[in-house]
């Protein structure tokens, strides 16, 4: 499902959607308004673990204001 490099877990577009229960294009579309920041590399788009919990912190804490 991810791939790991070093202690660096990352996420391609198929996985993010798989995890978010979304389709692939809203995964892209969501890297490309920066959502999830992401690194392209040989033509493909990853997210790092890192970035996809830093997402949900976000989200927790635009809710509580």
């Amino acid at each position: 499902m991810s791939i790991t490099i070093g202690d660096l877990k990352v996420y391609s577009v198929e996985d993010l959607a798989e995890l978010l229960s979304i389709q692939e294009r809203t995964a892209r579309k969501l890297i490309r308004n920066g959502t999830f920041k992401g690194t392209k590399l040989a033509g493909r788009w990853y997210v790092t673990e890192e970035e996809l919990q830093a997402y949900f912190r976000r989200q927790g804490e635009v809710k509580t204001q």
